[in-house]
């Protein structure tokens, strides 16, 4: 079975969180051998279920360590999410994997008040409205204020994010 051991296994706070990579998605065979079957299984998976892990259809892929995915993220200069309010959640979840960090990978954590640490914990950190203006937008400020919680060597990696606004003012 790919993928069967726990990928969060020595993440921070991932006793008290208590979420595991296998409740986010549970491994099945075979692997997708292709980019383009990836993609399919990808675009026709999904969740069956309350609360239930993604699924993909079709072939499953699996999960790229930290060391994988910083590796990745080195091989370019800028790494740049475009979209809405909503793609806070992927550049937090980059984050969490690069920071190694279930509680507060997502959000800029060395400037909390106590308040903050205890309302934007864990899951909170993404689904909590007042936690989000503190999500961490890009790499350089985690590299400028703690760059101690990368994994990845602060030097080669450059996500950020561009949030677009639209109204129905723009359109003509």
């Amino acid at each position: 079975m790919p993928d069967s051991a726990d990928t969060f296994a020595n993440y921070k706070y991932r006793q008290t969180c208590n979420i595991s990579s296998l409740d986010l998605h549970s491994p099945f065979s075979p692997l997708c051998q292709t980019r383009q079957d990836m993609l399919q299984a990808m675009s026709w998976g999904g969740r069956i279920g309350h609360d239930a892990p993604y699924m993909p259809r079709g072939c499953d892929f699996r999960w790229f360590t930290t060391e994988e995915i910083c590796d990745i993220l080195s091989r370019f200069q800028k790494v740049i999410i475009i979209g809405d309010s909503m793609m806070r959640h992927i550049i937090g979840s980059i984050n969490v994997l690069i920071r190694r960090d279930l509680g507060y990978g997502a959000v800029t954590d060395w400037n909390f008040s106590p308040e903050e640490r205890r309302d934007c914990f864990c899951n909170y950190q993404f689904n909590v409205k007042a936690c989000s203006i503190q999500g961490i937008f890009k790499t350089a400020d985690v590299v400028r204020h703690d760059p101690d919680s990368l994994a990845c060597d602060p030097k080669s990696v450059d996500v950020t994010s561009e949030l677009l606004i639209w109204s129905l003012l723009n359109i003509k």
